[in-house]
Protein backbone atom coordinates (compact mmCIF):
# COMPACT_ATOMS: atom_id res chain seq x y z
CA UNK A 1 0.00 0.00 0.00
CA UNK A 2 1.71 3.33 -0.77
CA UNK A 3 1.34 5.96 1.65
CA UNK A 4 1.52 9.57 0.25
CA UNK A 5 2.50 12.85 2.74
CA UNK A 6 -0.41 15.46 3.20
CA UNK A 7 0.05 18.46 1.37
CA UNK A 8 1.02 21.34 3.16
CA UNK A 9 -1.20 23.57 4.06
CA UNK A 10 -1.16 26.94 2.27
CA UNK A 11 0.84 30.20 3.69
CA UNK A 12 -1.44 31.80 5.69
CA UNK A 13 -1.35 35.61 5.06
CA UNK A 14 0.58 37.89 7.51
CA UNK A 15 -1.07 39.00 10.78
CA UNK A 16 -1.34 42.57 10.89
CA UNK A 17 -1.43 43.12 14.46
CA UNK A 18 2.03 40.74 14.93
CA UNK A 19 4.21 42.71 12.71
CA UNK A 20 6.60 44.75 14.26
CA UNK A 21 6.52 47.90 11.67
CA UNK A 22 2.73 47.78 11.83
CA UNK A 23 2.26 47.98 15.61
CA UNK A 24 4.99 51.09 15.46
CA UNK A 25 3.34 52.53 12.57
CA UNK A 26 0.49 52.96 14.89
CA UNK A 27 1.65 54.15 17.50
CA UNK A 28 3.74 56.65 15.43
CA UNK A 29 0.69 57.31 13.78
CA UNK A 30 -1.98 58.24 16.56
CA UNK A 31 0.37 60.27 18.76
CA UNK A 32 1.66 62.70 16.11
CA UNK A 33 -1.69 63.25 15.53
CA UNK A 34 -2.76 63.76 19.26
CA UNK A 35 0.74 66.15 19.76
CA UNK A 36 -0.73 67.85 16.64
CA UNK A 37 -4.32 68.43 18.06
CA UNK A 38 -3.11 69.47 21.51
CA UNK A 39 -1.00 72.59 19.90
CA UNK A 40 -4.09 73.30 18.49
CA UNK A 41 -6.02 73.44 21.54
CA UNK A 42 -3.17 75.59 23.40
CA UNK A 43 -2.54 78.24 20.88
CA UNK A 44 -6.88 78.18 20.83
CA UNK A 45 -6.40 77.96 24.48
CA UNK A 46 -4.58 81.28 24.55
CA UNK A 47 -7.29 83.63 23.36
CA UNK A 48 -9.67 82.56 25.69
CA UNK A 49 -8.22 82.18 29.17
CA UNK A 50 -4.57 82.83 31.13
CA UNK A 51 -4.81 79.29 32.24
CA UNK A 52 -4.65 76.83 29.41
CA UNK A 53 -5.26 73.90 31.32
CA UNK A 54 -2.72 71.83 29.91
CA UNK A 55 -2.58 69.26 32.09
CA UNK A 56 -6.38 68.57 31.99
CA UNK A 57 -6.16 68.92 27.82
CA UNK A 58 -2.87 66.35 27.97
CA UNK A 59 -4.93 63.97 29.80
CA UNK A 60 -8.00 63.98 27.45
CA UNK A 61 -6.02 63.87 24.63
CA UNK A 62 -3.29 61.14 26.14
CA UNK A 63 -6.16 58.91 26.93
CA UNK A 64 -8.56 59.86 23.88
CA UNK A 65 -5.12 58.49 21.45
CA UNK A 66 -4.77 55.57 23.24
CA UNK A 67 -8.35 54.47 22.98
CA UNK A 68 -7.99 54.77 19.44
CA UNK A 69 -4.90 52.82 19.15
CA UNK A 70 -6.80 49.93 20.54
CA UNK A 71 -9.55 50.38 18.27
CA UNK A 72 -7.36 50.63 15.37
CA UNK A 73 -5.48 47.19 16.47
CA UNK A 74 -9.09 45.33 17.12
CA UNK A 75 -10.10 46.12 13.74
CA UNK A 76 -6.75 45.25 12.36
CA UNK A 77 -7.45 42.26 14.45
CA UNK A 78 -10.93 41.63 12.61
CA UNK A 79 -9.25 41.83 9.70
CA UNK A 80 -6.72 39.38 10.18
CA UNK A 81 -9.64 37.38 11.26
CA UNK A 82 -11.20 38.01 7.75
CA UNK A 83 -8.12 37.21 5.57
CA UNK A 84 -6.96 34.51 7.18
CA UNK A 85 -10.21 31.94 6.83
CA UNK A 86 -11.42 33.43 3.64
CA UNK A 87 -14.59 34.40 4.27
CA UNK A 88 -17.60 35.37 2.14
CA UNK A 89 -17.68 38.88 0.99
CA UNK A 90 -20.98 39.78 2.92
CA UNK A 91 -20.46 37.95 6.28
CA UNK A 92 -16.80 39.73 6.45
CA UNK A 93 -18.40 43.41 5.90
CA UNK A 94 -20.98 42.47 8.38
CA UNK A 95 -18.77 41.40 10.72
CA UNK A 96 -16.96 44.52 10.08
CA UNK A 97 -19.38 46.37 10.57
CA UNK A 98 -20.69 45.67 13.74
CA UNK A 99 -17.15 45.65 14.90
CA UNK A 100 -16.47 49.12 13.85
CA UNK A 101 -20.09 50.18 15.34
CA UNK A 102 -19.43 48.87 18.82
CA UNK A 103 -16.18 50.40 18.84
CA UNK A 104 -16.91 53.46 17.72
CA UNK A 105 -20.11 53.88 20.55
CA UNK A 106 -17.19 52.25 22.81
CA UNK A 107 -14.38 55.63 21.83
CA UNK A 108 -17.21 58.02 22.01
CA UNK A 109 -18.72 57.76 25.19
CA UNK A 110 -14.73 57.47 26.39
CA UNK A 111 -14.00 60.87 24.90
CA UNK A 112 -16.83 62.36 26.23
CA UNK A 113 -16.08 60.82 29.81
CA UNK A 114 -12.63 62.40 29.55
CA UNK A 115 -13.91 65.57 28.62
CA UNK A 116 -16.58 66.29 31.56
CA UNK A 117 -13.87 65.01 34.33
CA UNK A 118 -10.18 66.25 32.21
CA UNK A 119 -10.98 69.44 30.49
CA UNK A 120 -10.43 72.53 31.41
CA UNK A 121 -14.05 74.89 31.74
CA UNK A 122 -14.07 76.48 28.32
CA UNK A 123 -13.67 72.99 27.13
CA UNK A 124 -16.67 71.27 29.16
CA UNK A 125 -19.93 70.09 27.71
CA UNK A 126 -22.68 72.65 28.56
CA UNK A 127 -25.63 70.68 28.48
CA UNK A 128 -27.84 69.05 30.44
CA UNK A 129 -26.81 65.50 29.09
CA UNK A 130 -23.24 65.57 28.23
CA UNK A 131 -23.47 62.22 27.22
CA UNK A 132 -26.00 62.35 24.64
CA UNK A 133 -24.64 65.91 23.25
CA UNK A 134 -21.15 64.11 23.32
CA UNK A 135 -22.48 61.11 21.07
CA UNK A 136 -24.27 63.62 19.05
CA UNK A 137 -21.61 65.69 18.71
CA UNK A 138 -18.77 63.09 18.01
CA UNK A 139 -20.33 59.92 16.68
CA UNK A 140 -20.35 60.17 12.99
CA UNK A 141 -17.17 61.59 12.77
CA UNK A 142 -15.90 58.51 14.88
CA UNK A 143 -17.58 56.24 13.07
CA UNK A 144 -15.92 57.35 9.85
CA UNK A 145 -12.56 57.15 11.15
CA UNK A 146 -13.57 54.01 12.49
CA UNK A 147 -14.10 52.88 8.71
CA UNK A 148 -10.87 54.82 7.16
CA UNK A 149 -9.05 52.27 9.92
CA UNK A 150 -9.95 49.48 8.33
CA UNK A 151 -9.84 50.25 4.90
CA UNK A 152 -6.27 50.89 6.28
CA UNK A 153 -5.83 47.19 7.56
CA UNK A 154 -7.27 45.74 4.47
CA UNK A 155 -5.03 47.62 2.06
CA UNK A 156 -2.28 46.78 4.28
CA UNK A 157 -3.27 42.94 4.52
CA UNK A 158 -3.40 42.83 0.78
CA UNK A 159 -0.47 44.77 0.15
CA UNK A 160 1.77 42.30 2.50
CA UNK A 161 -0.08 39.15 0.55
CA UNK A 162 1.49 40.21 -2.02
CA UNK A 163 4.81 40.90 -0.67
CA UNK A 164 4.63 37.51 0.68
CA UNK A 165 3.48 35.55 -2.72
CA UNK A 166 5.86 38.02 -4.71
CA UNK A 167 9.06 36.20 -2.29
CA UNK A 168 7.20 33.20 -2.89
CA UNK A 169 7.19 33.44 -6.79
CA UNK A 170 10.93 34.34 -6.45
CA UNK A 171 11.84 31.35 -4.33
CA UNK A 172 9.71 28.84 -6.70
CA UNK A 173 11.66 30.31 -9.88
CA UNK A 174 15.11 29.78 -8.60
CA UNK A 175 13.79 26.21 -7.37
CA UNK A 176 12.73 25.80 -11.11
CA UNK A 177 15.66 27.02 -12.19
CA UNK A 178 17.87 24.32 -10.02
CA UNK A 179 15.60 21.36 -11.00
CA UNK A 180 16.14 21.80 -14.39
CA UNK A 181 19.71 22.05 -14.31
CA UNK A 182 20.15 18.99 -12.12
CA UNK A 183 17.20 17.48 -14.83
CA UNK A 184 19.80 18.60 -17.75
CA UNK A 185 22.85 17.06 -15.79
CA UNK A 186 21.18 14.14 -15.22
CA UNK A 187 20.65 13.43 -18.88
CA UNK A 188 23.79 15.30 -19.96
CA UNK A 189 26.21 13.23 -18.04
CA UNK A 190 24.48 9.57 -19.25
CA UNK A 191 24.59 10.94 -22.70
CA UNK A 192 27.91 11.95 -23.04
CA UNK A 193 29.14 8.78 -21.08
CA UNK A 194 27.59 7.06 -23.40
CA UNK A 195 28.74 8.12 -26.73
CA UNK A 196 32.09 8.30 -25.21
CA UNK A 197 32.52 4.99 -24.04
CA UNK A 198 31.43 3.59 -28.04
CA UNK A 199 34.03 6.03 -29.34
CA UNK A 200 36.44 4.53 -26.63
CA UNK A 201 35.05 0.91 -27.73
CA UNK A 202 35.68 1.64 -31.45
CA UNK A 203 39.34 3.55 -30.97
CA UNK A 204 40.59 0.43 -28.14
CA UNK A 205 41.16 -2.04 -30.70
CA UNK A 206 42.67 -0.04 -33.77
CA UNK A 207 44.72 3.25 -31.70
CA UNK A 208 44.49 2.49 -28.05
CA UNK A 209 46.54 6.02 -28.07
CA UNK A 210 43.63 7.64 -29.57
CA UNK A 211 41.35 5.87 -26.86
CA UNK A 212 43.62 6.96 -24.05
CA UNK A 213 43.02 10.50 -24.41
CA UNK A 214 39.62 10.10 -24.89
CA UNK A 215 39.23 8.75 -21.76
CA UNK A 216 41.34 11.80 -20.53
CA UNK A 217 39.36 14.33 -22.35
CA UNK A 218 36.19 12.63 -20.96
CA UNK A 219 37.47 12.79 -17.43
CA UNK A 220 37.91 16.10 -17.38
CA UNK A 221 34.79 17.09 -18.94
CA UNK A 222 33.23 15.06 -16.21
CA UNK A 223 35.11 17.06 -13.83
CA UNK A 224 33.72 20.71 -15.13
CA UNK A 225 30.56 19.22 -15.34
CA UNK A 226 30.68 18.28 -11.80
CA UNK A 227 32.62 21.10 -10.10
CA UNK A 228 31.93 24.18 -12.43
CA UNK A 229 28.69 22.90 -13.31
CA UNK A 230 26.26 23.10 -10.47
CA UNK A 231 25.72 27.05 -10.67
CA UNK A 232 22.55 28.05 -13.17
CA UNK A 233 24.81 31.01 -14.70
CA UNK A 234 28.11 30.36 -16.26
CA UNK A 235 31.05 33.15 -18.47
CA UNK A 236 31.07 32.78 -22.01
CA UNK A 237 34.22 31.87 -21.69
CA UNK A 238 33.25 28.96 -19.29
CA UNK A 239 30.83 27.69 -22.55
CA UNK A 240 33.45 28.01 -25.01
CA UNK A 241 36.49 25.63 -22.50
CA UNK A 242 33.46 23.10 -21.98
CA UNK A 243 32.41 23.30 -25.95
CA UNK A 244 35.77 23.07 -27.05
CA UNK A 245 36.55 19.83 -24.73
CA UNK A 246 33.68 18.47 -26.27
CA UNK A 247 34.92 18.59 -29.79
CA UNK A 248 38.03 17.62 -28.95
CA UNK A 249 36.91 14.84 -27.96
CA UNK A 250 34.68 14.35 -30.86
CA UNK A 251 37.57 15.35 -32.88
CA UNK A 252 39.52 11.85 -31.50
CA UNK A 253 37.22 9.61 -32.69
CA UNK A 254 36.10 11.58 -36.11
CA UNK A 255 39.44 12.19 -37.20
CA UNK A 256 40.45 14.81 -40.13
CA UNK A 257 36.68 14.45 -40.71
CA UNK A 258 35.48 17.37 -38.32
CA UNK A 259 36.79 20.65 -39.22
CA UNK A 260 36.13 23.78 -36.27
CA UNK A 261 36.08 27.49 -36.68
CA UNK A 262 36.15 29.95 -34.02
CA UNK A 263 34.87 33.52 -33.96
CA UNK A 264 35.18 34.62 -31.01
CA UNK A 265 33.57 38.35 -29.57
CA UNK A 266 36.30 39.40 -26.84
CA UNK A 267 33.52 41.73 -25.46
CA UNK A 268 31.51 38.80 -24.85
CA UNK A 269 33.51 36.30 -22.88
CA UNK A 270 32.30 37.51 -19.05
CA UNK A 271 28.61 37.83 -20.12
CA UNK A 272 26.82 35.79 -18.20
CA UNK A 273 24.66 32.56 -19.57
CA UNK A 274 22.93 29.78 -18.42
CA UNK A 275 25.18 26.81 -18.45
CA UNK A 276 25.72 24.18 -20.99
CA UNK A 277 23.75 26.55 -23.64
CA UNK A 278 27.02 25.83 -26.23
CA UNK A 279 27.43 22.15 -26.38
CA UNK A 280 23.73 21.03 -27.34
CA UNK A 281 24.23 23.37 -30.44
CA UNK A 282 27.83 21.70 -31.34
CA UNK A 283 26.14 18.13 -30.43
CA UNK A 284 23.58 18.87 -32.56
CA UNK A 285 26.10 20.44 -35.66
CA UNK A 286 27.46 16.91 -35.54
CA UNK A 287 24.49 15.22 -35.76
CA UNK A 288 23.43 17.22 -38.71
CA UNK A 289 26.89 16.39 -40.68
CA UNK A 290 26.64 12.73 -39.98
CA UNK A 291 26.08 11.37 -43.58
CA UNK A 292 29.05 13.70 -44.70
CA UNK A 293 32.36 13.06 -45.50
CA UNK A 294 33.63 16.30 -43.74
CA UNK A 295 31.72 17.83 -40.96
CA UNK A 296 32.72 21.68 -41.03
CA UNK A 297 31.44 23.36 -37.46
CA UNK A 298 31.97 27.22 -37.26
CA UNK A 299 31.28 29.04 -33.56
CA UNK A 300 30.63 32.50 -33.10
CA UNK A 301 30.42 34.68 -30.49
CA UNK A 302 29.39 38.02 -30.83
CA UNK A 303 28.12 41.37 -28.18
CA UNK A 304 25.97 43.56 -29.77
CA UNK A 305 24.39 47.02 -28.30
CA UNK A 306 21.04 44.86 -27.49
CA UNK A 307 22.17 41.61 -26.13
CA UNK A 308 24.55 38.13 -26.37
CA UNK A 309 24.62 36.16 -29.86
CA UNK A 310 25.64 33.10 -29.54
CA UNK A 311 26.10 31.07 -33.08
CA UNK A 312 26.51 27.24 -34.03
CA UNK A 313 26.81 26.88 -38.10
CA UNK A 314 27.49 23.45 -39.94
CA UNK A 315 26.98 22.33 -42.97
CA UNK A 316 24.74 19.32 -42.78
CA UNK A 317 21.01 18.73 -42.71
CA UNK A 318 18.02 19.31 -40.78
CA UNK A 319 14.81 18.76 -41.10
CA UNK A 320 13.79 22.13 -39.18
CA UNK A 321 10.05 20.45 -38.26
CA UNK A 322 11.89 17.26 -36.88
CA UNK A 323 10.04 16.49 -34.12
CA UNK A 324 12.96 14.45 -32.40
CA UNK A 325 15.12 17.93 -32.36
CA UNK A 326 12.37 19.52 -31.23
CA UNK A 327 11.50 17.56 -28.44
CA UNK A 328 15.02 16.59 -26.92
CA UNK A 329 17.86 18.99 -26.29
CA UNK A 330 16.52 22.63 -28.22
CA UNK A 331 13.02 22.21 -26.41
CA UNK A 332 15.09 21.80 -23.09
CA UNK A 333 17.64 24.51 -24.02
CA UNK A 334 14.87 26.51 -25.11
CA UNK A 335 12.92 26.01 -21.73
CA UNK A 336 15.78 27.55 -19.67
CA UNK A 337 16.87 30.37 -22.17
CA UNK A 338 12.93 31.30 -21.40
CA UNK A 339 13.40 30.95 -17.29
CA UNK A 340 16.39 33.65 -17.65
CA UNK A 341 14.79 36.01 -19.60
CA UNK A 342 11.15 36.35 -21.89
CA UNK A 343 13.42 38.14 -24.97
CA UNK A 344 15.84 34.91 -25.04
CA UNK A 345 15.03 33.21 -28.25
CA UNK A 346 17.10 30.17 -29.88
CA UNK A 347 16.48 29.92 -33.74
CA UNK A 348 17.41 27.36 -36.27
CA UNK A 349 17.46 28.29 -40.07
CA UNK A 350 19.14 26.91 -43.23
CA UNK A 351 21.51 28.59 -44.34
CA UNK A 352 24.16 28.29 -47.11
CA UNK A 353 23.50 24.62 -47.75
CA UNK A 354 23.54 23.90 -44.36
CA UNK A 355 21.73 24.84 -40.81
CA UNK A 356 22.62 27.65 -38.23
CA UNK A 357 21.53 27.23 -35.18
CA UNK A 358 21.71 31.01 -33.02
CA UNK A 359 20.79 31.61 -29.45
CA UNK A 360 20.14 35.41 -28.60
CA UNK A 361 20.49 36.82 -24.97
CA UNK A 362 19.58 40.44 -23.57
CA UNK A 363 22.10 41.60 -21.75
CA UNK A 364 22.25 45.05 -19.48
CA UNK A 365 24.30 47.99 -20.74
CA UNK A 366 27.63 48.04 -19.64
Amino acid sequence: MNLQSAPEPAALPPRLISDRRVVVSVFCSWFLLAIYGLSQEHVRSMFITAHSGVLGMLTMYTGGTLAWIALTFALFAVVDVMETRRWGRLPALLLLAVTALGLTLGITFAETWLQIHTAPPWRQIHNPDPYAAGLSFRFHDALWQAWQVAALGILLHRWNGLARDAGASAVLKKELADEQMRTLRARLEPHLLYNTLNSITELVTSDPGKAERVLVGMSELLRMMTYEGSEPLARVRDEIRFAALFLEIQALRLGDRLRVEWSLDAAAMDVQVPTFVLQPLVENAIKHGRGRAHINIRVETMRAADGLFLRVKDNGDLALDDPFAAKRSLANLRTRLQSVSASAALTLTREGGGTAAEIFLPTPPG
